[in-house]
């Protein structure tokens, strides 16, 4: 009998033995149904575990075999298992690659778990922040070699190229320091920042994820904001681009002046759809703060204080002063402050003085010394008699003989008497 012939004869019937006795079949249902067996029990093929759902995979190109396809979130293979989640390697590919495990695919109608050969993984390429895609290979084409630490240990070789932090210098020596306290005025800078990756090294562009590749710039952004009583407000904005010779740099901003709580903001920033973005991959860019206050500053000048009742030739009277800064904020007197008076048609004298915060009072001032007695107020200062005081305010005793604009505050009024007979008022003019 010819085999060939009588397997290719579609009337041709076969029997089969099954303890001890006969059973018609179809050679051809017997033969793959004897295959399939052989596959699940002797062949090294995959094991597909946790079914998920079916769907339809419109980046197949032949349209018949866009669906329907099964996903599952693990698998057995050649005595390994690989799940959802978990790292792995791919070979003979270009490029190669390491990603994350989404799911498997098998394609046809299957339900619960399953032995099939063939089948597709779909991955997630890592480091994300690199690579942000998802890549469907063969699971013939996992490196099945390879170790998990190995995988790990290439994935964060590749993260250390990402931008980790910011270095802040002050070229100009006097840096500010976490919650810094500095008299109004002070200047603030330059800055010099670098933008590092977690092996150190500066960069200044979105590492590549391939050679040729275009690489995105970094960019800077200052931002100076005054939290004041009414709320915040921007006293410095600039945005800086790198420079091969000095990196990132911000000039000295000499206007902070307003007393209060401040904050320094540097931010790294990409272009991004011609907008600033501050993150990338889901991440935060590096970025840095510095919280810092600004008090009054030093004592600069003063603005004589009001004496509202009429004061009698030699009467001691007190003479508040009100002492400023550069920018008319209250300041203290500086210690061992010592104040002279001179007047040129009175002898001034004076008891004492007292400080209380931003205030320092003369205390027993008294002027001596012959006046006319007029009926009425003296309009003119300078003339019928009248006696002009000036008051300067030295810092040591040693001082009060040297009149250099060096050793005394900036503004010296002069206190003018304005003569009424046997008693004068008080009033003042800047000269």
């Amino acid at each position: 009998m010819d085999l060939e012939l009588q397997l290719k004869n579609k009337e041709t019937l076969f029997t089969r033995i099954v303890n001890g006795q006969e059973q018609r079949v179809k050679i051809q249902k017997e033969f793959h149904q004897w295959l399939k067996t052989c596959h699940e029990k002797w062949d090294k093929q995959v094991k597909f575990r946790g079914f998920k759902s079916t769907i339809t995979r419109t980046d197949v190109a032949t349209k018949k075999m866009q669906s329907p396809w099964a996903t599952f979130s693990s698998i057995e293979w050649d005595g390994r298992a690989y799940k959802a989640g978990q790292y792995v390697k791919s070979q003979k590919t270009q490029p190669v690659f390491f990603g994350s495990v989404i799911q498997f695919l098998l394609y046809g109608d299957h339900e619960g778990d399953v032995y099939a050969t063939g089948g597709q993984v779909q991955v997630a390429m890592e480091p994300k922040a690199l690579y942000d895609d998802i890549k469907t290979i063969p699971i013939s084409k996992i490196d099945r070699v390879i170790t998990n630490a190995a995988i790990k240990k290439s994935i964060d070789d590749e993260l250390a190229k990402l931008p980790d932090k910011l270095k802040v210098t002050w070229p100009e020596g006097n840096p500010w320091t976490q919650n810094d306290v500095r008299p109004a005025g002070t200047p603030l800078g330059p800055l010099h920042v670098e933008i590092l990756n977690k092996k150190g090294e500066s960069i200044s562009r979105i590492p590549s994820a391939t050679q040729n590749a275009p690489r995105k710039a970094f960019s800077i952004e200052l931002r100076v904001v005054w939290h004041s009583p009414n709320g915040d407000v921007e006293t410095n904005s600039h945005i800086a681009a790198h420079s091969a010779k000095w990196a990132f740099w911000f000039r000295t901003m000499e206007n902070l002046n307003k007393l209060g709580k401040y904050t320094l903001h540097l931010n790294t920033i990409l272009n991004v759809n011609e907008s600033n973005a501050t993150v990338w991959a889901g991440n935060r860019l590096p970025n840095h703060t510095l919280d810092f206050s600004i008090t009054e500053g030093s004592a600069e000048r003063f603005l004589v204080g009001t004496v509202n009742t009429l004061l009698h030739v030699g009467v001691p009277f007190h003479l508040p002063l009100e002492l400023l800064d550069e920018y008319g904020h209250p300041a203290r007197p500086p210690p061992n402050l010592k104040p002279l008076l001179e007047c040129s048609a009175l002898e001034v004298s004076y008891e004492g003085v007292a400080a209380r915060g931003t205030i320092l009072t003369l205390r027993g001032v008294r002027a001596r010394g012959a006046v006319q007695n007029y009926q009425s107020k003296v309009r003119d200062p300078l003339i019928s008699g009248a006696a002009g005081l000036s008051l300067y305010l030295y810092p040591d005793e040693s001082q009060r003989n040297r009149h250099s604009t060096e050793s005394f505050l900036k503004l010296r009024p002069r206190v003018m008497f304005e003569i009424y007979g046997s008693c004068f008022s008080l009033g003042r003019r800047t000269t």
